[in-house]
This record gives structure tokens, sequence and C-alpha cells, in this order.
């Protein structure tokens, strides 16, 4: 009898440990889908403030921008002379490049904080 009675323990501790396990997955992915949903967040955002800020100042910008900002002119490319910027779109591109690389790392930092999460 004691045999069953372990057998019974042992069944019953693997099987709260599967489903703790299991919670623990479903959080983890949880956690990552909001840490990606925020990250689209920041990517929109700063697809807006590049945007904004070419409507805005792309004819009297600052001199560290210029750059950028001549880069997506649409008369430097084959084919745009005389069209505008659609609301999105090139000027979107200066935007991604110049905080590619700090998006990418505010996104990892949020990723192992996800990961270390209970």
């Amino acid at each position: 009898m004691a045999f069953f009675d372990q057998l019974g323990q042992k069944l019953t501790q693997t099987s709260q440990d599967a489903v703790k396990k299991t919670k623990d997955m479903a959080e983890a992915v949880r956690l990552n889908s909001a840490v990606a949903d925020e990250g689209k967040k920041i990517e929109a955002a700063y697809r807006e403030i590049g945007r904004l800020y070419y409507e805005r100042f792309a004819d009297a910008c600052d001199p560290a921008l210029q750059a950028p900002v001549e880069e997506v002119r649409p008369d430097r490319h084959p084919g745009n002379e005389g069209r505008h910027l659609p609301a999105q779109g090139r000027s979107d591109l200066s935007s991604l490049r110049r905080g590619a690389a700090r998006r990418r790392r505010l996104l990892q930092q949020l990723r192992r904080k996800a990961a270390r999460a209970p």
C-alpha cells in the first residue's frame, strides 16, 4: 500500500510541477507579446516624429540632420521628380536608421527583464 501512496504523491507532485511550468511559459509568452507590442508602438512613434520633422523642417533643418534629410528628398530619387513624399514612407527610413540601434537595445533589455520575471 505504501508503494501506491508514494506513486500517487509523485504523480500529484509531477502534475503540479507541469501545471506551474505551463503557467510560467504562458506568462513568458504574454510578456514577450507585450514587449513586442511596445516595440511596435515605439517604432510607430519614431516614424511619426521623423515624418513630422521632415514636413516642418526639411527646408531649414539643423545642419547635423541635413544629410539624412537630403537622403529622403523626392528630387534625389529617379522617377520621383515633383512628387511629394507620402504621409508615411521615405522619411520613415531616415528616422528608422537613426534610432534603430537604440530601439534594438531597448527591446533586448525589455526581453531580458521579461525572461527574468517570475
